[in-house]
């Protein structure tokens, strides 16, 4: 059994859920369909979602950054999933095929 999970999406919750799984020691691959991690929040420029109505960019920095130092963390940028299951996906984006 692989101790590598699947995390599809950059946004707040895919970069939680990737930090949150190298906490615990696991490796993380995050699939972002983007160019840059964020998600919606620097995608619509959510100044006013952020403490302060800082620029959206410079908060979300503040989740981006460490995920994107952890080394238990792979990010992929400019790709999307379709709906794959078991071995297929497995094979797609494990670094043991």
């Amino acid at each position: 059994m692989s101790n590598t999970i699947l995390v599809i999406g950059g946004g707040p919750a895919g970069l939680e859920a990737s930090r949150g799984v190298a906490e615990l020691g696991y490796k993380a691959i995050l699939v972002e369909k983007n160019n840059f991690l964020g998600g919606m929040p620097i995608e619509a420029e959510y100044a006013a979602l952020t403490p302060d109505f800082r620029d959206a960019e410079e908060a979300m920095n503040t989740m981006i950054n460490p995920v994107l130092e952890d080394p238990n963390i792979e990010v992929f940028l400019n790709r999307s999933e379709e709906r794959r299951v078991g071995k297929e996906c497995r094979s797609r984006w494990s670094p043991y095929h």
